[in-house]
């Protein structure tokens, strides 16, 4: 389990998603059907690549993660460093040669991906604007990915159904990181049970993180923020009743994430989807896949703006990256150009319901 929860397993359904979409998007446009035997190559290479990508960041984000998340596996010792930096590095090869089995094209692709993903976890997260256009990439290279399973995809660039749908995943995706950025800026307001749940009580806590700091530092404040909600903890649990201030509220006062960055990020995941169906010209199934897609993201939404908390933005983020498996299918639908087919609307249909393992997994492994 351990193994799993380090490389995200449940997102791996998502770039699926996306490599199937790319594929489909060409075929049903009548663009080009050659080289359709080297698709499975195309499609392990990118669950490669993703499952890399997630340890990576791991790798890249332990100390950070050893202060603020000592749950996750690197952390808590479920994976030593050894095995997590071997893993990232087999797993990267390997995206690599399965690329390579499926043509010079592919490979290129395939590699200037694995080079963002790299790039990314170890250099661009942590900047503001150039995380989520990384991130955006990725996804959006990885929809292009698929695309490339079909001979001389690169000189039908200029065609819009080539282009156009990478781009919108592009865009959806740098909303939904830019969202990401304020997962941690949390104001919980939960139960004392909740508390005993999500905090690993210690008889011996380290009262070091309750002095000077920076706060400024984000890393610092949440560390900051975290040894004190140990604290709290320890106090109420060892005099059996509530008797801090902050657990008389059933809140920590941390800083909470700005409503109106919530408003405009929430604004922007909706219309990313309306402006895909007005610039493709989504048929009936393009819309009915949309309205789906707007079903599934609407009470999350709702929840992290009308009760504002890193909590429900994590809900939102989490929804998010399921919810491309949705987006996925609308732009496959789009390349049939008024009546799609039994084998569209199967088509989408399998694209679509990647979500399924990826929420029903969810609960036992967090996307984020």
């Amino acid at each position: 389990m351990g193994l799993l929860r380090f490389l995200r397993l449940p997102g791996a359904f998502t770039a699926a998603a996306d490599v199937l979409a790319g594929f489909f998007i060409i075929r049903f446009s009548g663009l080009d059907y050659e080289r359709i035997g080297y698709f499975p190559n195309i499609l392990a290479a990118s669950i490669c690549f993703y499952l890399a990508g997630m340890a990576w960041n791991d790798l890249f984000d332990v100390d950070e993660d050893s202060a603020l998340r000592p749950e996750r596996p690197l952390p808590s010792g479920q994976i030593s460093m050894t095995n997590g930096f071997f893993t990232a590095v087999i797993l990267s090869i390997a995206g690599l040669m399965l690329s390579m089995t499926a043509g010079m094209a592919t490979f290129i692709v395939g590699a200037v991906l694995l080079l963002l993903i790299f790039l990314y976890n170890a250099l661009l997260k942590n900047i503001p604007l150039l995380g989520p256009i990384a991130m955006g990439g990725c996804r959006g290279g990885n929809l292009f990915f698929g695309m490339c399973a079909h001979t001389y995809i690169l000189l039908l660039l200029g065609d819009p159904r080539v282009y156009l749908p990478p781009v919108i995943t592009f865009c959806y995706i740098v909303v939904v990181t830019a969202l990401s950025e304020m997962e941690s800026n949390d104001t919980r307001t939960v139960s004392k049970n909740d508390f005993i749940n999500d905090v690993e009580l210690s008889t011996e806590i380290d009262l070091s993180g309750l002095g000077e700091v920076d706060l400024n530092n984000p890393i610092e404040a949440r560390h900051h923020n975290d040894m004190r909600r140990k604290y709290d903890l320890h106090v109420v649990l060892s005099q059996n009743k509530i008797t801090t201030p902050a657990m008389m509220n059933n809140k920590y006062p941390v800083v909470e994430p700005e409503p109106l960055l919530l408003y405009i990020s929430s604004a922007l995941l909706i219309a990313v989807p309306l402006v895909a169906g007005f610039m493709l010209s989504f048929n009936w199934l393009g819309w009915v896949i949309t309205a789906g897609l707007f079903s599934y993201l609407g009470h999350p939404i709702y929840m992290m703006i009308t009760k504002n908390s890193g909590i429900n933005v994590k809900k939102v983020v989490g929804a998010g990256i399921s919810g491309i498996c949705i987006l996925d299918a609308a732009l496959v639908s789009a390349a049939v150009a008024f009546h799609p087919n039994s084998e569209v609307i199967g088509v989408c249909a399998i694209i679509a319901g990647m979500i399924i393992p990826a929420v029903i997994l969810r609960k036992y492994i967090s996307l984020t």
